[in-house]
């Protein structure tokens, strides 16, 4: 285990690294809860709430871009944000009623986005009086960009490689890597697609010409021509992490154990791990 930092005497911590904080606030409403940061992680414009007990929150160190997160995360569950993720604005996270968001490496949000598990008030039937509207846990790969405004709900599983349209709405889906979706209700436009990072706004006419076939555009970044299959994600069963597996060890246990948990995952980091079989 890392370095563990006590905040209270209500049990709350903050492992590993104690973050750089501007213009932030760290809310710990409850006990037992965590706070996990790597190296370098810098908080800012950001608020974290802690709004029950043992729960979880794992951030990875970040691109500089990602300079805003509003987390708001209840009793018994897990926020996992992942490596080099960015984002233009804030980022907010609504995460209750003992249920789960998992983001993965290298993903890109535009801005106002919104993700959250739970609507937020009771729903049942007026038949048999059962609930209809349960929480879901929520799980986005590796290389996921998820365009302006979009909205991420309930049940939403969305593999390695894809693109989110914006103003999206995305809930229940199961998403297959590297593939585009958009629309309100959200749906497949386009399989077999994948994304790149840098922004072509200010290309001149010379680059935006070598941007559309993508080895032109690595040769005139000076990168290499092996580059070309970076972002093109393949199934590989002994390779691949099911979300049900981190789902089940999310789901028991203490805040602390669940984060023992994360660190031995994020040390599984072959490329197809979030690339599920799909039917």
């Amino acid at each position: 285990m890392n370095n563990i930092t006590e905040i209270d005497e209500k049990g709350n911590k903050i492992v590993g690294y104690f973050p750089g904080v501007y213009q932030s606030a760290i809310v710990w409403g409850g006990s037992n809860n965590v706070l996990y940061c790597e190296k370098g992680v810098n908080l800012k414009n950001s608020k974290l709430t802690f709004n029950g007990d043992n729960s979880l929150i794992y951030l990875h160190s970040n691109m500089p871009t990602f300079n805003s997160l509003d987390l708001s995360i209840f009793s018994d569950s897990v926020i996992h944000i992942g490596n080099r993720c960015g984002a233009m604005q804030t980022v907010k996270a609504i995460i209750g009623e003992k249920k789960h968001l998992f983001i993965g490496n290298d993903c890109l949000f535009s801005y106002g986005i919104t993700i959250r598990n739970a609507d937020g008030h009771l729903i049942y039937s007026t038949n048999d009086y059962n609930r209809t509207n349960r929480a879901k846990s929520i799980f986005i790969g590796d290389h996921v960009w998820v365009g302006q405004d979009a909205l991420i709900l309930k049940g939403t599983y969305i593999d390695s490689g894809s693109i989110i349209g914006g103003r999206s709405v995305i809930s229940n889906k199961r998403i297959e890597h590297n593939s585009l979706w958009a629309g309100s209700p959200g749906r497949l436009l386009k399989k077999d697609v994948f994304w790149e990072m840098p922004m072509p706004n200010n290309y001149s006419e010379e680059m935006l010409a070598s941007a559309d076939d993508y080895v032109d555009f690595l040769s005139s970044q000076n990168r290499d021509y092996e580059e070309k299959d970076n972002w093109i994600y393949k199934f590989a069963e002994e390779q691949e992490i099911s979300w049900n597996e981190i789902e089940l060890n999310f789901s028991k246990g203490t805040a602390l154990e669940k984060c023992n948990y994360l660190i031995k995952l994020n040390e599984r980091c072959s490329k197809n791990r979030f690339v599920h079989g799909i039917t």
